[in-house]
């Protein structure tokens, strides 16, 4: 194998008929040369000159034809085919051309058929049986194209093409050991043609062997220096080796050499791709495709794009065209799925797998995008299947290896993601994928210092990526450093200025900073820089939010889904914001579009919650009928089912539902998210069932149950009635010994910080006049707050019972590790409440004193209880980062601090932050003013006295009217809608308070409400913080516990 190709000199050849008229080979030669050498005009010129010199010689007609194929003009070659054999009838060349024309134009019965006919007229000439072998490749039909080369070779066992044509099918059927041999056979018998080297390099290419792909290219290509497929080949293993900069300059090579050819302009287009430069791709595609409008890549990299920048009505348009054009190629119907897969539509993802992967069963992307599917629906176990078949089947790809570790992730099993992740790296260190979902799965853990390692070794191997870089912003944004994170963004912008990511979390950072001025010009900005993409216009809309601009914020996420209107972070984001301004029937619309028109899955959790919310409960079981499977895969949806199956009285289905659940749910992180509330419904189901005659009005015979707050894990049986009796050493000796020997056991992470609340609960507790009373959990306890009342309404004992959420935690004594940000939480807190009003921070001393003041004279004081600190610990990955946890932690810290001063008082009782909720939940309101006459109401609610008369039967009622909480400023009072709580109204109302001993005042007034309640006990009332209640009973549902509270029987 040693052929050296000189350059052509091709001055003079046009000339050759003025050289040597005479000479016939001469001249045919000088056209095969121009043909080479791609000069087509000058052949076509020499062809012209050579007919009309000699007309009935085939040689100028056969070289047109061959003109036109090798420009790819495949209609042009048939016609002057047909047209010149009605005058060369038999000419094989002829013959030849125009079978390559056919094929190449997808015409294959008629190629088929000319086929067959020249066997039978040259039966001892290979041209027909090439021919046929052609078709098949073309169709894709390897398994034909080898039958039949093994069954010409025998006839014709030195003819080439028939060679190659049988190595090229058994590369294709992934045959690569016999492959071997026949690309080997070639290089023998045939030492200067390129087929049998170029075959070598392409299985190592298949074989995922790139750096092999590139010794094999770098070796052949000296011997055949113009060969396009070495180019190619080398630029496809430069590629895969993210050599991008070596493959750009061989894809310009190619260009330059080969100008006609799209490989060249595909292989730039590619690179754009993985650099994630996903305008410049498209800017290629649509600059390219004009040039090959047939060519398959380019029509596939812009399906591909377009998926990616979420414009998916334009993919899923091109993916049917690609269809349609290509029905025998897996791109379009695999582009339609990845579709599904973008828009979380599972259950579509899954049916589009199933339909087309039996067609395709040789395509990988099929069985990934299924298991993708599959670990969407929870359907882990299936999914675990299919991964491990593509380990089996590609051993040396780690797509099955990475959906297996995935999976571990999905199911909470952190550690054994971790664990598959390592092995992983082991085989291929260099998988930036591998490492970032280690990465990823240990910053769930809390692994920090390790993510961050990590996230190190990808940039080192790949200091051209962002992906590294990010990482660690991503590992500082989870410490809450936030001045950290702005830092590793505003370097990542620097390097990469389109990573649309580190430009959203930027933002979103200077958002948790309060630095809003900054946050909205950077969100005006990417708004500017990415017109096209969502997330500036999100970012935009979670400004406006925070600063209470409603209708700003309305206009921003109404362009974000308009750029996407299937993007569900956008739906869900748009249909908040929708109800926040009191829109509920759009935002019903919305969903329900969604759901029943556009059957996009997604966007039923939403709905649903939405239902659920304003206690559309039949609505909820008609979609249960419509959606039942999806209902069934989805765990969440269940509990919603559940309530929803209460709520109608079908109390024995809701119970078997939970029970059932509970039963065949294995424990794992994500289950844990939902699992309590299973548990919480369970036992409230329990206690209708066993109470059915008793339950809303007979409380004196209710025997108290208490919740498992832990899981029917016989393991964790002693750690429960531990906590019920108090032993809380025990406990925490029992948890340290199990996190000893598996530091990353979630559940007993979970289960430590239940038992920490709980003992600092317990201990603040013992200075009061009572345990803590949970009326949520026990109706003896929610009874006994009701007689306490009820006795102080009768003796006229002034009394203020107040409650504590994390809005009002935010304004007491913060504990040392989050003092930094209490001006910040407070500011956010203010803006929740009261909209734009800006006060100083040396300004507000006075109202925290009031409100300080108020908390020590409770009689009794909500606080928050268990459930909710569950849920919190389950929601969460990492508490401090969230202002409502600091506003609870710093509750806890103020009482413990100033635990002297309540000890010193004996009389304050401690009970739920809900208890407003949980006397409503026990129809207790109702014993509780059953002797009252005479109420003021502090409210929003101009028809609260109608309220009270029909419910109570009160007549007498004084309304002290005030501005709705901002936030629900867009709901109701929207007369009030510009006017500010505070200072306005609160100064007017302290100073014109007017209170007679023993009256009763109900109070849904905040924050602000805390101090009204204590004023009125100082005058002599009974103030009783009825909160968000109010709103419930004037048919409003503006928390998430309201939906438990819609009738149960």
């Amino acid at each position: 194998m040693n052929r050296n190709q000189n350059t052509v000199d091709t001055s003079g050849l046009d000339n050759i008929f003025n050289i040597s008229p005479k000479n016939l080979q001469s001249q045919i030669s000088a056209v095969e040369k121009l043909i080479a050498l791609g000069h087509f005009q000058e052949a076509e010129h020499l062809c012209d000159q050579l007919i009309a010199r000699l007309p009935n010689n085939p040689a100028g007609f056969v070289n047109l034809a061959l003109i036109a194929l090798k420009q790819q003009n495949s209609e042009i070659a048939l016609e002057r085919c047909e047209q010149f054999l009605r005058r060369f009838p038999n000419n094989q060349p002829l013959l030849n051309y125009k079978i390559e024309s056919l094929t190449s134009l997808e015409r294959f019965n008629e190629a088929e058929e000319l086929c067959q006919d020249i066997c039978k007229l040259f039966p001892i000439k290979p041209i027909g049986f090439i021919g046929l072998a052609r078709i098949s490749i073309k169709k894709q039909d390897f398994k034909l194209t080898l039958e039949r080369c093994e069954q010409f070779i025998a006839c014709f066992p030195n003819e080439l093409s028939l060679l190659h044509l049988k190595s090229a099918a058994l590369i294709n059927l992934e045959r690569f050991e016999e492959a071997e041999q026949a690309c080997r056979l070639l290089t023998e018998r045939f030492p200067d043609s390129p087929f049998g080297y170029a075959g070598l390099t392409k299985i190592a290419l298949l074989n995922q062997d790139f750096k092999l792909t590139l010794e094999r290219c770098e070796q052949f290509m000296p011997c055949f220096p113009d060969e396009l497929s070495f180019l190619h080949l080398k630029s496809v293993a430069l590629i895969n080796l993210e050599r991008l900069e070596e493959a750009e300059q061989i894809c310009r090579l190619i260009i330059k050499n080969f100008p006609d050819k799209p490989l060249g302009y595909a292989g730039l287009t590619k690179i754009a791709s993985l650099n994630q430069d996903f305008i410049l791709t498209l800017e290629r595609c649509e600059q390219y495709m004009p040039n090959f409008p047939d060519e398959l890549s380019f029509l596939h990299l812009k399906s591909e794009v377009l998926i990616n920048l979420e414009r998916l009505e334009e993919a899923e348009q091109l993916c049917r065209f690609l269809i349609k054009r290509f029905p025998d190629r897996p791109f379009g119907y695999a582009g339609l799925t990845k579709i599904a897969l973008k828009m979380q539509d599972f259950k579509l993802t899954f049916e589009r797998c199933e339909q087309w992967a039996s067609i395709f069963s040789f395509h990988p992307s099929f069985l990934q995008l299924k298991a993708e599917a599959l670990i969407g629906l929870s359907f882990f176990k299936e999914a675990e299947r299919i991964s491990i078949g593509l380990v089996d089947n590609y051993p040396k790809k780690p797509v099955g290896h990475l959906l297996l570790a995935r999976i571990s992730f999905q199911q909470g099993d952190f550690q054994k993601s971790v664990e598959r992740c390592y092995k992983l790296l082991e085989s291929f260190p260099n998988d930036i994928h591998v490492s970032q979902l280690l990465a990823n799965t240990l910053i769930a853990l809390f692994r920090f210092e390790e993510a961050k390692h990590i996230f190190q070794q990808i940039i080192r191997i790949r200091p051209d990526k962002p992906n590294g870089y990010f990482g660690i912003a991503r590992v500082a944004a989870a410490q809450s450093q936030h001045e950290e994170t702005l830092k590793h963004c505003d370097y990542i912008i620097e390097l990469f200025p389109t990573k649309i990511e580190a430009l959203s979390l930027k933002g979103n950072t200077l958002l948790a900073l309060s630095r809003l001025e900054e946050a909205k010009i950077l969100f005006e900005k990417m708004v500017y820089d990415f017109p096209h993409l969502v997330n500036g216009y999100v970012g935009l809309h979670q400004l406006y939010r925070k600063i209470e601009k409603h209708h700003s914020a309305l206009d921003a996420i109404l362009t974000a889904y308009q750029i996407n209107p299937i993007n569900i972070t956008v739906i869900n984001q748009y249909v908040t914001l929708l109800e926040l301004m009191g829109k509920t029937e759009v935002a019903y619309a919305l969903l329900e579009r969604h759901v029943n028109k556009l059957k996009h899955d997604a966007c039923l959790v939403p709905l649903v919650n939405l239902y659920s919310k304003y206690g559309e409960t039949s609505k909820i079981l008609v979609l249960l009928e419509n959606n039942n499977r999806f209902f069934s895969e989805n765990v969440d949806l269940q509990i919603k089912v559940g309530l929803a199956l209460r709520n109608k009285g079908n109390i024995i289905a809701a119970f078997t539902l939970f029970q059932n659940y509970l039963d065949n749910n294995n424990i794992s992180l994500a289950a844990l998210k939902i699992k309590f509330r299973v548990y919480e419904q369970l036992c409230l189901l329990q206690s209708i069932i066993e109470n059915q005659g008793l339950f809303r009005h007979h409380f004196l015979s209710f025997i108290s149950l208490p919740k498992p707050y832990l899981f029917k894990n016989p393991l964790y049986n002693e750690i429960v009635e531990r906590i019920k009796t108090g032993n809380f050493t025990k406990c925490e000796n029992f948890l340290d010994q199990d996190l000893d020997e598996n530091p990353s056991n979630m559940i007993a992470l979970f289960t430590r910080k239940i038992v920490e609340f709980t003992k600092e609960l317990n201990d603040i507790s013992a200075v009061f006049s009572e345990s803590y009373l949970d009326i949520g959990e026990s109706p003896v306890s929610a009874l006994k707050v009701s007689e306490i009342l009820i006795s102080r309404i009768k003796n006229k004992t002034p009394t203020s019972m107040i409650r504590l959420g994390d809005g009002e935690g935010n304004y007491l004594t913060y504990p040392p590790q989050y003092e930094h940000w209490q001006n910040n939480d407070i500011e956010d807190i203010q803006r929740v409440w009261w909209g734009d009003v800006k006060i100083e921070h040396e300004d507000d001393k006075p109202i925290k004193a009031l409100f300080a003041e108020s908390v020590l004279n409770a009689d009794i004081l909500g606080i928050p209880d268990l459930v909710r600190r569950v849920r919190d610990i389950a929601s969460f990955d990492n508490l401090a980062n969230h202002r409502h946890n600091r506003g609870i932690e710093a509750i806890f810290h103020h009482l413990s601090v100033n635990k002297g001063l309540f000890a010193t008082k004996q009389k304050t009782i401690l009970t739920s932050c809900h208890s407003h909720t949980d006397l409503e939940f026990w129809d207790l309101y109702r014993y509780i003013l059953t002797n009252v006459s005479k109420v003021t109401a502090i409210t929003c609610h101009p028809d609260f006295a109608r309220v009270l008369h029909d419910r109570f039967g009160i007549t007498t009622v004084k309304t002290i009217l005030i501005p709705s909480e901002h936030r629900h400023s867009h709901n109701f009072n929207i007369h009030e809608e510009n006017n500010c709580h505070y200072p306005d109204y609160f100064e007017r109302i302290i100073n014109e308070l007017t209170v007679e001993k023993g009256d009763v005042f109900l109070v849904a007034a905040g924050f602000l409400g805390k101090i009204y309640c204590n004023e009125i006990k100082n005058k002599g009332g009974i103030s009783i913080d009825i909160g968000s209640t109010a709103d419930i009973w004037m048919g409003y549902s503006t928390r998430m516990e309201h939906e438990y509270l819609h009738p149960i029987l």
